[in-house]
């Protein structure tokens, strides 16, 4: 009974560990933003309607260390295929040490239903082991869609855990986002995301993304109600290599840095 408890309580409050354990060097440099953003392969791990957005293939690859903690690293590995009308993602999370260890894996696919509109739908099977306690795991279901309504304006929703499983009754929280992306021209584009986890405040994100010269990415993030109170990047293209850093603030711990690598093949 007491280990069932105890993984019960950390899965319910899910959300609030996945704040802990972000993802993706731009989505981080821009405050967590998932909906409108794109990680090369790891996009998987955000809004799955956005793989079709990629190139053709990508695999992607993070390793780093929550707030310099150092007994808790994380490692992530993704990647995916795309056609015209169909792309398919998986990836790997392994996050914690031999006493707490937390594995995602995330299985993803977006379709073009019509010219504009894209929808994604996620499964992740995610699995918790504590020493001395035990292990359990969870089903879930995310879905995402994105749309661009005017020229410059995209807008698109994710639902996280629209379908999950249960622990003794007790199903992780569902979390709702929506987002605006406003690209002013080639060199300058603007996001802004709500999200809402029940039993939490909603968080309101913001961020701008800024390409002085054609191969380089410079990035900024900020928000209200949000974990980190400011965030900043960068990404360089190297022809098919990716590499993109990305710097996440907090008000009680230490700075978390994140280095990812990306190779990508256009069609």
């Amino acid at each position: 009974m007491k280990s069932s408890i105890l993984l019960t309580f950390l899965i319910f409050y899910s959300s609030a560990i996945a704040q802990f354990i972000p993802l993706g060097t731009r989505s981080i440099s821009l405050n967590q933003q998932q909906v409108l953003v794109t990680e090369q392969a790891g996009t998987t791990f955000l809004n799955p309607s956005q793989l079709l957005d990629l190139p053709q293939a990508s695999i992607w690859l993070t390793h780093y260390k929550p707030y310099r903690i150092a007994d808790l690293p994380v490692i992530a590995l993704a990647l995916h295929y795309r056609t015209q009308d169909i792309a398919l993602g998986a990836g790997l999370v392994d996050f914690g040490n031999t006493i707490y260890r937390d594995q995602n894996f995330c299985l993803a696919g977006a379709f073009a239903l019509t010219q504009k509109f894209r929808l994604g739908i996620k499964y992740q099977l995610r699995r918790l082991a504590i020493s001395s306690y035990g292990q359990a795991q969870v089903s879930s279901l995310d879905a995402g869609f994105h749309l661009p309504v005017a020229e410059h304006i995209t807008i698109g929703a994710l639902i996280k855990n629209a379908y999950a499983g249960k622990i003794a009754g007790i199903s992780p929280p569902r979390e709702v986002l929506a987002a605006v992306r406003i690209d002013l021209d080639q060199s300058l584009v603007l996001y802004s995301e709500i999200a809402q986890v029940a039993h939490f405040d909603a968080e309101n994100r913001f961020g701008v993304e800024y390409h002085p010269v054609k191969n380089l990415e410079v990035r900024l993030g900020t928000g209200l109600h949000t974990p980190a109170a400011a965030s900043a990047g960068f990404g360089i293209a190297l022809k098919m290599l990716q590499i993109s850093y990305a710097m996440q603030s907090h008000p009680a711990l230490d700075a978390t840095h994140i280095f990812s690598l990306a190779i990508a093949r256009q069609k």
